[in-house]
């Protein structure tokens, strides 16, 4: 029998879509609720305190098949078990440790991951100061001139609207007049003058940015960049532009980067044990997968493309599926900085779920590309299979 909701309930729901934000007044279940709590995880939030809608303003609908399970004077009454037949989620630990927790400690958890957030970039912002002068990039790369015109950043940016600020700054810096082209999927997207911004749908995915991004590209080159890097004085991207137009059997130069605020190397994917190298190019070794952060030629990469039923771990089947048709080569004189987010909460729950697209990369390297569209099809058998399932029910 499905549990009624009352005035005083706390709801549970599955956050599909846009999330509401805290002290929004929704509609679930044909009953207004305000949000007085949003989850750890980002992936669930509670909404409770029966309150009227505002007059004039609208409530957004939320339908009964999001609610997952419902607390009433501290006890779980559980969710209609019609309601949980196809999710892929293992909400059983989040409420349990959601009701542990409480509503303050959530509030308290919050908090916490913003001041420890601010503190982060500020350590990360006042070392690359220091970093600079110590030598430790190299030395100052001096900006090559018509770069602009052969040369076009691609930047895939997601909820990081300060770390993409940064890095149009960077390349502004060290490369005056360089087109740069920022897909951005957030939820609520920031204006950057002076770039070519592409809006598209709220987690589209890194594949479909990507392709996006590079299909924009009107120059015979491409800087591949993620949001969370920073360009050094010593970053001559002129280098590999001028490598590419000297070898035309190379494809694409990849770099490294230092990772801050740990001062680590990073990006030798050979030495770390994650490709292989199968030659040499002018004393430039010829490996199987670089870093996400390489100069390549337009062309080449929009033949290969991304798959854009990945979201994530989209970099490993970009180099799998390039074998055969783009040679790239490692240098170690490409570098740059790599300021990872790691207290950014919201940011962090999406980046970590990686179920699907793991379950889909396997499938696929044992399928082969074309078996990803069966799997993201099913088949008439296993459609029969599904509807035959029983679903799946809580235990609290």
């Amino acid at each position: 029998m499905e549990p009624t909701l009352r005035a005083r309930d706390v709801v549970l729901v599955q956050r599909i879509g846009r999330a509401p934000r805290l002290g929004e007044v929704i509609s679930v279940a044909g009953s207004a609720h305000r949000v007085i709590a949003v989850d750890l995880w980002g992936r669930y939030w509670h909404c409770g305190d029966n309150s009227q809608t505002p007059s004039g303003r609208r409530s957004p609908e939320l339908t009964t098949d999001l609610v997952v399970d419902v607390l009433r004077d501290g006890r779980w009454l559980g969710a209609p078990p019609r309601l949980l037949s196809w999710s892929i989620l293992q909400p059983e630990r989040i409420l349990r440790q959601s009701a542990r927790l409480g509503f303050r400690a959530l509030r308290r958890q919050h908090l916490a991951s913003v001041l420890l957030h601010g503190l982060h970039t500020t350590v990360v912002d006042s070392l690359i100061p220091w970093v600079e002068r110590l030598g430790l990039m190299g030395v100052s790369a001096q900006p090559p001139k018509g770069l602009a015109t052969r040369l076009t950043a691609v930047v895939k940016t997601f909820e990081r609207p300060q770390a993409v600020a940064r890095l149009i700054a960077s390349l502004r810096a060290i490369a005056p007049g360089l087109p740069v082209v920022v897909v951005d999927d957030s939820e609520h997207p920031v204006d950057i003058p002076g770039v070519t911004q592409l809006r598209l749908p709220y987690d589209s995915g890194i594949g479909v940015g990507r392709n996006a991004g590079v299909r924009a590209v009107k120059t015979p080159y491409l800087l591949m960049l993620d949001d969370d890097l920073v360009m050094s004085a010593a970053t001559d991207l002129g280098r590999a532009v001028r490598f590419l137009d000297q070898h035309r059997q190379a494809d694409l130069v990849g770099g490294r980067w230092l990772t801050l605020p740990r001062c680590r190397w990073e990006g030798d994917l050979v030495a770390e044990g994650s490709a292989t190298c199968v030659g040499a190019i002018d004393e430039l070794p010829v490996v199987t997968k670089t870093a996400n952060f390489f100069v390549a030629r337009t062309s080449v990469v929009r033949t290969v493309g991304w798959d854009e039923a990945l979201k994530r771990v989209e970099h490993a089947d970009f180099f799998i599926r390039a074998r055969g048709r783009l040679t790239a080569v490692y240098d170690a004189g490409l570098a740059c900085y790599h300021c990872p987010t790691p207290f950014l909460r919201r940011y962090q729950a999406k980046r970590s779920d990686t179920r699907f697209d793991l379950a889909l990369l396997a499938w696929k390297q044992q399928h082969g590309s074309g078996g990803a569209q069966s799997m993201l099809v099913p088949s008439r058998r296993r459609r029969k299979q599904r509807a035959r399932r029983k679903p799946r029910r809580l235990k609290v």
